[in-house]
């Protein structure tokens, strides 16, 4: 789970003890990590990087052109994603 904390809702004085209380219930069970969003990008690029990487290069290749549906080119000019959906395929 994602804690994410804005400067608005939690930056205020009365918020501080709330905050504070918490994440002490929180980060005083086992299995939970403390970390920041540079932390999760590190573990994501060390452990699952590559995976997904080729993941989406073997589905892009087995993805459907779908030109015959694009009429206008306004529709053409649009960038668009090949992949989407279902990554625990």
């Amino acid at each position: 789970m994602c804690l994410a904390l804005h400067p608005h809702n939690i930056g205020r004085p009365n918020a501080a003890k709330h905050l504070d209380e918490a994440l002490g219930y929180i980060l005083g069970h086992d299995g939970v990590w403390a970390s920041t969003a540079d932390d999760i990008a590190e573990y994501y690029l060390a452990n699952y990087y590559d995976q997904v990487r080729s993941w989406i290069a073997e589905h892009n290749t087995r993805a459907p052109v779908m030109t015959d549906r694009l009429t206008s080119p306004a529709a053409r000019a649009r960038p668009s994603l090949s992949v989407l959906g279902n990554w625990s395929a």
